[in-house]
């Protein structure tokens, strides 16, 4: 990736704290699906290899490395990386707390490019999880969900400024690659094209609380591209879509909590011209004391290297 999205991705630690606090506390039942899936393939798959390994682990687009440690307590060997380096010093900090796969794929321009690299590193056996947490969902109906949505739309304004600056993203077909960046994570999470004959047919892909609206869109393509968002499905007739509902997505915020789901985006300096009145409207909406319920989106992707490609 060009050196300005690396730029774009790094982030002081500070950042990151308030990521925690307004972005979804995973679960310990996303960590458990994966590591039961990656023991349960292992017999079926490869006879010799009654007991798959759980040896490395590869945390690809990590951040600050904030699940790496819930890896170390499964896998001998845990590596973490990510567009920008910065974060990856982080990240071996929070490695090194911990005494005891990939979030961000849907920035990469190619995705059959993508998914031929996260193979490569797989041994024949292993996992690959790719996964997506959905930002908050609001009450339906309520003024918070509308001021929420106001927000994702400036945004998404916002986001296609930058790209249409930024090196490798310029006008005319590369602001379509922006676009289409935008339009994988508009509902369903497009990624991860996996009928390639890399990964065993069956690959599972995981909607959880999807509710009618799926992933809502992190940033929302705005009304006058619509039309030019295009982005062709990654789901392959072979693959297994699961539905389920899960309350361990679900919390309670107060205010701060949801300024923080706010400032939790890289690109947020891009609504600065209006967030000092949207906070206003949150304060005003959610006076001291008073939290309202949120439901987060998650998609889980699992798939199985082949041992014959």
């Amino acid at each position: 990736m060009p050196e300005t999205v690396g730029r774009l991705y790094e982030r002081e630690e500070a950042f990151w704290d308030t990521y925690r606090v307004g972005r979804p506390t995973v679960p310990d039942s996303f960590f458990a699906r994966i590591f039961d899936y990656h023991a349960a393939k292992g017999p079926s798959i490869a006879p010799n290899q009654p007991h798959p390994t759980f040896n490395l682990a590869h945390d690809a687009g990590a951040g600050d490395g904030l699940h790496a440690p819930r890896l170390r307590a499964r896998f001998g060997h845990v590596i973490v990386s990510d567009v920008a380096p910065g974060n990856i010093s982080l990240a071996r900090e929070h490695l090194a707390e911990a005494n005891d796969g990939a979030n961000m794929l849907h920035l990469v321009p190619s995705q059959q490019t993508a998914v031929a690299a996260l193979a490569r590193q797989l041994r024949p056996g292993g996992t690959l999880a790719v996964a997506a947490f959905g930002p908050a969902r609001f009450p339906q109906g309520s003024p918070l969900a509308a001021v929420w949505k106001r927000f994702r739309e400036r945004l998404g304004e916002g986001i296609i400024q930058v790209a249409e600056g930024m090196a490798g993203y310029g006008g005319g077909e590369r602001l379509d690659a922006a676009l289409e960046t935008m339009k994988r994570i508009t509902g369903w999470y497009n990624v991860a094209p996996l009928d390639g004959g890399m990964f065993e047919d069956g690959v599972m892909r995981v909607r959880i609380n999807a509710g009618e609206e799926g992933l809502l869109g992190l940033w929302l393509v705005p009304e006058r591209l619509m039309k030019r968002a295009v982005a062709e499905s990654c789901v392959g007739e072979k693959d297994v879509i699961v539905w389920e509902e899960d309350e361990g997505w679900c919390s309670e915020m107060d205010a701060d909590g949801v300024k923080a789901q706010f400032e939790s985006f890289n690109i947020v300096s891009a609504v600065d011209d209006e967030l000092v009145k949207m906070y206003e409207e949150v304060d005003m909406l959610l006076p001291a004391d008073e939290r309202v319920r949120v439901t987060f989106y998650c998609e889980l992707i699992l798939a199985t290297r082949r041992f014959d490609a």
